[in-house]
């Protein structure tokens, strides 16, 4: 629930949020427009007045604020909203390609888009980080206590015959529940200690807290963070093993003729001198 006070009794300064909405209202030719802008705690304006709707507030930086413009097309008495997803310090993390938000969950934005090169549910970061880039899955939930669910299939799971998959992901868009699942029962914006999921259509429920959840998570990332030390040892061997080629390769071309001036010049200065070649090597007697 918001409140409207007047500005009398209002202090920027005092507000705990990084930019605090404002109202500009407008006279149109039949009526009054109100439109929704941003300012920070010195009264600067941030985001001009030109939006509708918005969802969330912001405590940090990091935070997302969601801003909506409607718009009708013509012919068509449906209302649409196009958005826009800003920072918590102001900067336009995306605009003009989100079709739909779903949610926020402070510094997490479950949005579809729809452009030429991307198309679908997704969810991205205040870091501007997709964590589950559009299109990975069917659908993609709002996400609640760090987790959300994700969809394979176009049905809904109402459909006990539905050929779809259900898991979970993680704030890092890690799947910590694998898409397996017959169902997964809604929790988003539910104080709920664990999640419901079905892994057959036979109904019978299993329930996953949330601590273990962060149990599964820890597991992956810890292989994950050895994964990714395995790749950079194995990286830095065959690095080490094309140095030591070139070295050898350089010594079987290079090394009878460096030793006839008794390493008194350069590795360089005799390639250089022989433009390359060893064969090219001349000799004072």
């Amino acid at each position: 629930m918001k409140v409207i006070v007047d500005i009398k009794d209002y202090s920027l300064q005092e507000d705990k949020r990084t930019l605090i909405p404002f109202v500009e209202t407008y006279r149109s030719r039949s009526n009054y427009v109100h439109k929704i802008g941003l300012v920070n705690k010195t009264g600067e304006i941030i985001v001009e007045p030109s939006y509708d709707v918005i969802i969330g507030d912001s405590y940090t930086d990091e935070d997302l604020l969601v801003l909506g413009k409607y718009y009708q097309e013509e012919g068509n008495t449906h209302i649409y909203c196009n958005y826009d997803i800003y920072t918590g310090n102001g900067e336009l993390l995306l605009g003009d390609i989100v079709d739909f938000v779903l949610s926020t969950d402070r510094k997490i934005a479950t949005v579809f888009v729809n452009t030429e090169h991307e198309h679908g549910w997704g969810a991205i970061n205040s870091n501007n980080v997709w964590l589950v880039p559009p299109g990975k899955y069917d659908w993609v939930s709002g996400y609640n206590k760090g987790y959300a669910r994700v969809k394979s299939g176009k049905e809904t799971n109402g459909n006990k015959d539905a050929d779809v998959l259900w898991g979970v992901v993680n704030s890092d868009g890690l799947e910590v529940v694998p898409l397996e699942y017959h169902n997964i029962h809604n929790f988003y914006d539910n104080d709920y200690d664990s999640i419901q999921v079905e892994k057959d259509k036979d109904g019978i429920t299993e329930s996953i807290s949330f601590g273990e959840l962060s149990s599964i998570w820890r597991i992956l990332n810890a292989r994950a963070r050895k994964a990714k030390e395995d790749r950079e040892q194995e990286a830095e061997a065959i690095r080490q093993r094309i140095s030591k080629h070139e070295d050898e390769k350089y010594w079987e071309t290079y090394g009878a003729k460096h030793s006839e001036y008794g390493g008194v010049y350069s590795d360089d200065a005799i390639s250089d001198a022989f433009d390359g070649d060893p064969g090219a090597c001349w000799s004072a007697d």
